[in-house]
């Protein structure tokens, strides 16, 4: 029994030096995580967690660790013992998410996420799910819709065989297939419906005809849209299908009514609005120029440089206040291990000297047997008075390791969110690289062309980590379009704000548009390097948007050469007028010359 006894003495005072332990083989695994030496980082975790099986953060790590070294069943059997541990942890969740989504199992990855929403809606890693989810049921729809494209892709090309064979284009072609594409027309068969009878079908049919009256909605003229503006407003407040709600906006800025320019600039300047669907809806006005639409876009980019600036202000007092607690806890932890360890210390004395009596019933021999060394034995009130000590001793270590764990699990917590704020912090002041703006001159036609968006990848190793989603990218592109759009505007009050909207979200893909900008509003700071783009060759992609981009470059330097000669740049736009390679650029060039010829002085 004593050997029993001596036993736990011996694990209880293990005890603290496995909980120190535990968070030394944590820490220094996450740093070896983050330097991407994951192999030595695993070994850690796995100490971690022979060292504390019964905590949560071991098996996650482990399945961070697994999951970036692309040993998925591994990192699901972690993801899933940490939350089987813990299901109140909405991080475990959103990792194990991501990784279904690496996997196409969008399915479990959408359960998971709304564990995350409903955990912690309004936290960091609650807002993300809610965009993740988001991006993922757009892209399933556009997946679906993808898929239908291509049957139907098919079903044309047999169709069209018969056609050439019949010699009659349309004759026969299912109903279905008409308005799909911008090329083909309603066939003889096929009378054109009324535009209120289509907006019937956007509100009441089934999700496929929703998708596809919505895009035929676009064939329609201006002034039939005008008909039914207070429909189409209707169904962009409440229809929850982006393809049909951006569809139906474009339709809207087609028609030009007052109300409905009013509908699209609130989507605009909505806070809680997809980027996605301002990105369309900025698209549907882009051609309109009236002074309270240039008021609105350029309140629009200020707001979102004002939030952006708050945003790493709170970030940056976010982590200042943590890193103070953290000190502060630290020291809590040191002291409460000093303490512990000075009562165990005090338990094992106590415990010394209960051994060294007569010990009766379960502590050892009945009474009336002498101590070793003829001490005189103790009394049984002498013994209950140190066994109610050695309770109280029981008692308040037990108190301090509550407190310790308490702590520890207060420092684990306090590190993510540090480390979430740090790398929001770095996603906000890096440049994104791979940003492309592109407006399509006419616009979209509601079925996606060609394969959906870019597949989900990886996630950042770190654990608290900040992911540029679908959403950033767009945010990103919203605003280089603002900045675009208030230049054609010749928004002159705007030219401060542009410049900084430039500083916080412009990338060097979009350069030439922002100089383009400056210069449309009486900067000519890039006039040397748009001149220098009418030089270069012309891209084979996108070829539209490079001659409408060198027709507004033809246009400012045009303005540029009327208050400053410059011989070099004239000599270049009538070499243009002669020479240049398609109509369009020609035209322009010639259009300047004739300004300056009429212009004073010339």
């Amino acid at each position: 029994m004593k050997k029993i006894f001596i036993l736990m003495i011996i694990i209880d005072i293990s005890i603290p030096l496995f909980c120190a332990d535990y968070t030394d083989f944590i820490n220094e695994g996450q740093i070896l995580l983050k330097q991407g030496k994951i192999t030595e980082s695993i070994k850690l975790f796995e100490k971690a967690r022979d060292t504390k099986s019964s905590d949560p953060y071991a098996y996650y790590y482990l399945g961070e660790a697994f999951y970036a070294m692309g040993k998925k069943r591994e990192a699901i059997d972690n993801y899933n013992k940490a939350i089987e541990i813990d299901n109140t942890n909405p991080d475990f969740h959103y990792s194990l998410a991501h990784l279904y989504i690496s996997e196409g199992n969008y399915e479990e990855a959408i359960k998971l996420l709304d564990k995350v929403i409903e955990l912690s809606p309004s936290s960091v890693t609650g807002k993300s799910a809610k965009r993740l989810k988001e991006e993922i049921l757009i892209k399933q729809e556009s997946k679906e819709m993808t898929q239908k494209w291509g049957k139907m892709e098919e079903e044309l090309k047999k169709q069209k065989e018969v056609e050439e064979v019949k010699k009659t284009p349309t004759e026969g072609l299912p109903t279905e297939f008409m308005g799909m594409y911008p090329e083909m027309k309603v066939g003889p068969q096929e009378e054109k419906i009324p535009v209120e009878q289509l907006v019937k079908k956007i509100k009441f049919g089934t999700q496929t005809a929703r998708q596809r009256a919505s895009t035929i909605l676009l064939t329609y003229e201006q002034l039939e849209l005008s008909k039914v503006v207070t429909d189409m407003i209707d169904i962009i407040k409440q229809s929850d299908e982006p393809i049909v709600r951006k569809n139906v906006i474009l339709a809207v800025g087609k028609t030009g009514a007052p109300e409905g320019i009013d509908t699209i600039l609130k989507i605009i300047q909505d806070k809680n609005e997809l980027y996605d669907i301002k990105i369309t809806a900025l698209d549907s006005i882009f051609n309109i120029r009236t002074e309270n639409i240039t008021t609105a876009l350029r309140n629009t980019l200020k707001l979102m440089v004002e939030n952006r600036e708050k945003e790493r202000t709170e970030a940056q007092k976010n982590i200042k206040d943590i890193t103070t607690k953290l000190e502060t806890l630290e020291v809590q932890k040191i002291t409460l291990n000093m303490q512990i360890q000075q009562e165990e210390q005090k338990r094992n004395e106590i415990m010394q000297k209960l051994q060294m009596s007569d010990i009766p019933s379960e502590f050892g021999a009945p009474p009336g047997i002498g101590q070793p060394g003829g001490a005189k034995p103790l009394s049984m009130q002498e013994i209950q008075k140190i066994r109610t000590e050695l309770l109280k001793v029981e008692e308040s270590i037990n108190k301090k390791r509550g407190d310790l764990t308490k702590t520890e699990q207060q420092i684990t917590e306090l590190q993510q969110q540090k480390g979430r704020y740090e790398s929001l912090l770095r996603a906000r002041t890096q440049k994104s690289a791979d940003i492309n703006v592109v407006r399509s001159p006419v616009p979209p036609q509601g079925i996606p062309y060609g394969p959906p968006g870019p597949e989900f990848g990886m996630p950042v190793v770190e654990t608290p980590r900040y992911e540029e989603t679908s959403e950033d990218k767009n945010e990103v592109i919203f605003a280089l379009k603002l900045i675009r759009a208030l230049g054609t505007m010749r928004d002159r009050q705007g030219i401060s704000v542009i410049k900084k909207g430039w500083e916080e979200y412009g990338v060097e893909s979009e350069l030439i548009y922002y100089l383009l900008s400056l210069a449309q509003l009486g900067d000519f700071t890039g006039i040397q390097s748009l001149a220098e783009r009418l030089r270069q060759d012309y891209p084979q992609a996108q070829l539209d948007a490079e001659i409408t981009l060198r027709k507004s470059i033809i246009e400012v330097a045009g303005e540029y050469l009327t208050q400053r000669p410059d011989q070099k740049l004239q000599g270049l736009i009538e070499f243009l007028s002669e020479e240049g390679e398609y109509p369009e650029i020609k035209g322009a060039a010639s259009s300047v010359l004739a300004s300056l010829t009429k212009a004073p002085g010339k």
